[in-house]
């Protein structure tokens, strides 16, 4: 198989999976693989610009699994409220607003909750711009969709973002996905609803 390389990995990674003789599943978790180095190729980018080594006279990539390892650690319930004071909230909602990948991580690593509501603001979760536009655009997944961060979105995901919740207007983060024409495909393949409808009984895709 030959591969473009002046389209995104994803189109490749889209290419390889029809041309299988057997369905696979969770087929989110799989992934182009460089090798030697075993470096796994972000799937946002076009393949041209991850060189090929000539380790072989057809320079060629692997496609593999991703296993994640989950671990459950004990859970302190009064270490858990002790997070979620209304300081660090705040906190946490300033590292969205900047879009600091690396600390939100480490928020939600300790635990905290990906789909609270600040009261503060009439409801509006953690990453809404500002709090005159809440009701439209309430939610950590919707602005990550809204803004194309696909980084973000796994995150959130990984850690139990709910992706059929709502906002005022009853759109999901899949509404937002259709109306700003970016990360749909992540949550599709995560297993978003596609049938829910706002208050307009519009599906995200009407």
């Amino acid at each position: 198989m030959r591969l473009d390389p002046e389209l995104p990995v994803w189109s490749s990674k889209q290419r390889v999976l029809v041309t299988l003789s057997q369905s696979l599943s969770d087929v989110l978790n799989y992934a182009g693989v460089q090798r030697p180095s075993r470096k796994v190729l972000d799937e946002e980018r076009l393949l041209k610009e991850y060189p090929l080594p000539p380790i072989t006279p057809i320079p060629y990539l692997e496609f593999r699994y991703k296993r994640r390892v989950y671990t459950q650690s004990y859970v302190d319930d009064k270490q858990l409220a002790k997070l979620h004071t209304k300081a660090n909230l705040k906190r946490f909602m300033e590292h969205v607003h900047q879009k600091n990948v690396e600390k939100v991580s480490k928020w939600l690593e300790k635990g905290l909750d990906p789909n609270f509501h600040d009261s503060d603001t009439g409801g509006e979760e953690p990453s809404v711009p500002d709090a005159g536009r809440a009701a439209e655009e309430s939610g950590d997944l919707i602005k990550a969709c809204r803004y194309g961060n696909v980084q973000h979105l796994e995150h959130l995901l990984f850690y139990g973002a709910d992706m059929s919740s709502q906002n005022a207007s009853g759109n999901t983060a899949l509404h937002l996905c259709a109306l700003y024409n970016s990360c749909a495909r992540v949550l599709l393949f995560r297993g978003a609803n596609k049938d829910i409808k706002n208050y307009n009984n519009q599906t995200a895709f009407q």
